[in-house]
């Protein structure tokens, strides 16, 4: 059996930090697929190509490796609120999604050697790219739990202190905007796989989060303590 975590949830719900804890309690790879996203619409922005589909490809050439490597782009900007709105268009296009699932799919197929499995979160893993993935998760939280969560993290990086921070009510107004968009576009659309644990991290500490999606991730995988 191969071992891999499918994650999926809405912005800012948690399942960044809760992937990226159970991968070091774990000893797994992990892939934030939404950088794969994000990466496409940073270029886009900044007017390397006028079709999404062409970045994507030029990043299905790379060697899988730099997909480990991805996290290291986070300080170029793909956090910026411009690339997250983009990313979110870019998301919806059925070229780039297709272009970007073998990316996705031989990352969790072919960790590397000194890891234990393999770890994915987005919209779509346990849907789409991982289907028979055994340990499947759907972390979600109210909205405007999430819109102070994004807030806070806003205000923390500030992006140097170049740019205002968006309103608590408009990063609420986003966030619904980008969970209408997920839910209803017509290929991949964010959905909780019936057989996927249900997390919602709103009333929870990350401690908390993390303590119940690994005990739950060492049961499905048959995982010692």
């Amino acid at each position: 059996m191969k071992k891999q975590i499918a994650i999926d949830g809405p912005a800012a719900s948690g399942k960044g930090t809760i992937a990226r804890g159970l991968a070091r309690a774990l000893n797994f790879a992990y892939l934030d697929t939404g950088l794969l996203y994000r990466a496409v619409a940073q270029r886009l922005l900044q007017g390397a190509e006028s079709r999404a589909v062409v970045v994507a490809r030029s990043l299905v050439r790379a060697d899988i490796q730099d997909l480990h490597d991805l996290r290291v782009l986070e300080d170029l900007g793909l956090r910026h609120p411009a690339v997250s709105a983009k990313a979110s268009e870019v998301a919806a296009e059925s070229e780039v999604r297709s272009v970007l699932r073998g990316l996705q799919r031989d990352f969790a197929d072919n960790p590397p050697a000194d890891k234990s499995g393999a770890i994915l979160d987005g919209r779509d893993i346990a849907t789409v790219i991982l289907p028979n993935a055994a340990c499947k998760i759907f972390v979600t939280a109210a909205v405007v739990v999430r819109a102070r969560r994004r807030l806070a993290d806003l205000e923390a990086a500030n992006f140097g202190g170049t740019e205002s921070v968006p309103t608590l009510e408009d990063l609420r107004a986003d966030l619904q905007a980008r969970d209408l968009r997920d839910e209803t576009r017509a290929d991949s659309p964010l959905r909780r796989d019936s057989g996927a644990l249900l997390l919602d991290t709103g009333e929870q500490s990350v401690a908390e989060s993390i303590a119940e999606a690994l005990a739950y991730a060492r049961d499905c995988l048959n995982l010692a303590d």
